[in-house]
């Protein structure tokens, strides 16, 4: 099983997002990245984080094996609406293995309507047996970072080319094209303004948004919006005011945009300020 001693040994340029003595993010093999955004593994120091270190939600979801030091478990999140802390978990926990996926990007992996997931945790043994026992697999024979992210990138991919000989969903090419469409214009679209761009109508946008993403067209764009705040707040080049922000991200007033900020992170934009450090928001997505 890996070892943190090996991260240092990794120096894969092409793939490496960031990387630190306890922790890498890294790339899937290309042809999936339009499905999976990034794999990390991450070995928590002692007090690394607080236990109310909390996630951004970005309308994805993710698998999560972690190691308490006696057993591997392995969750599926659903797609992300609300904040979620994950502090204690990762605290009690000798190395993570997190496989991040796109917006849409669950689906081919696991063929279920992804709004009955949004915002639940599940075993995922219990929603997929197979694919847990594969990964616990590749996970118990890795020895190194080359070989646990080639192993994931061969299973990921043979899971892939099913789905493509079985047909790819014509909704698919509408569902990505909007979702682009959102993400570019930082989440400052309306529904109909999106649907004619889509050239669907707004309730089947929604439905599909729904199908695939797990959250509707609004959702989606509101939590588009809120990591872009974040990011406003988080640039060290260009600190910005909550009236700043507020204003870049088209609210018509200081309390609108506190009101869903709130509504999406969980708090409102002072207290994110004054407690920054204890909030992650997604790296290579938006």
């Amino acid at each position: 099983m890996i070892h943190k001693s090996v991260i240092s040994n990794y120096n894969d340029t092409r793939r490496i997002l960031l990387k630190a003595d306890d922790y890498l993010y890294v790339l899937p093999d290309k042809a999936l990245i339009p499905y999976i955004s990034n794999y990390t593994l991450t070995f928590p120091k002692e007090n690394l984080m607080t236990d109310q270190y909390t996630v951004i939600p970005h309308g994805s979801s993710t698998i999560v094996f972690h190691f308490d030091g006696n057993q591997i478990y392995g969750d599926l999140f659903g797609a992300a609406t609300k904040a979620n802390a994950v502090g204690k978990q990762a605290n009690r926990s000798v190395w993570i293995l997190i496989i991040e996926f796109q917006p849409w990007g669950l689906f081919p992996f696991i063929k279920e309507n992804q709004s009955e997931l949004a915002d639940k945790t599940y075993s995922l043994n219990f929603v997929n047996k197979q694919l847990e026992n594969l990964i616990l697999e590749i996970i118990e024979k890795s020895w190194s970072i080359d070989f646990l992210f080639s192993e994931l990138d061969e299973l990921f991919l043979n899971y892939l080319n099913k789905y493509d000989k079985n047909g790819r969903y014509q909704d698919n090419l509408a569902l990505k094209m909007a979702a682009h469409h959102i993400i570019r214009e930082n989440g400052l679209i309306s529904s109909g303004d999106l649907a004619n761009y889509a050239h669907y109508s707004e309730r089947h946008l929604n439905r599909i948004f729904n199908q695939y993403i797990g959250t509707g067209t609004k959702t989606f764009a509101r939590i588009v919006r809120a990591n872009r705040a974040v990011q406003l707040f988080q640039n060290p080049n260009h600190p910005s005011t909550i009236s700043h922000v507020a204003d870049q991200m088209g609210f018509y007033d200081h309390s609108h945009f506190t009101r869903d900020f709130k509504s999406i992170c969980g708090v409102t934009p002072a207290q994110y300020l004054e407690n920054m450090s204890d909030y992650y928001n997604e790296i290579s997505k938006y």
